[in-house]
């Protein structure tokens, strides 16, 4: 669920000219988060006895629905944003703080 709600969030706060940056971290993130854990504990994701690779494999093999979801809702903010962008141009200046003003 925290895996979820992070992708959102990254999602909602990230600058548009990093969006593609956003849509391709949540698969990253999880990757390289169960990397860590399998070479510190393998027992945390997996079987105490597996391998790092075996480890990597099953943590993700069980967390293949959050991994969906938090990719699956970071993509849907990115579009929508991007749409909502695409009516509403920021104007000029790239900088947010100039949009506040």
């Amino acid at each position: 669920m925290l895996f979820v709600i992070l992708s959102v969030i990254l999602a909602l706060r990230v600058h548009p000219r990093d969006f593609l940056t956003i849509a391709m971290l949540p698969p990253i993130l999880m990757i390289v988060s169960f990397f860590v854990l399998a070479i510190a504990g393998p027992g945390s994701i997996a079987q105490s006895g597996d391998g790092v690779v075996q480890a990597l494999v099953t943590g993700l093999t069980h967390h293949a629905g959050a991994l969906a979801a938090g990719f699956v809702l970071c993509l849907l903010c990115l579009g929508i944003r991007q749409r909502f962008l695409a009516r509403h141009p920021l104007g000029d200046g790239d900088d947010v703080s100039e949009r506040r003003r």
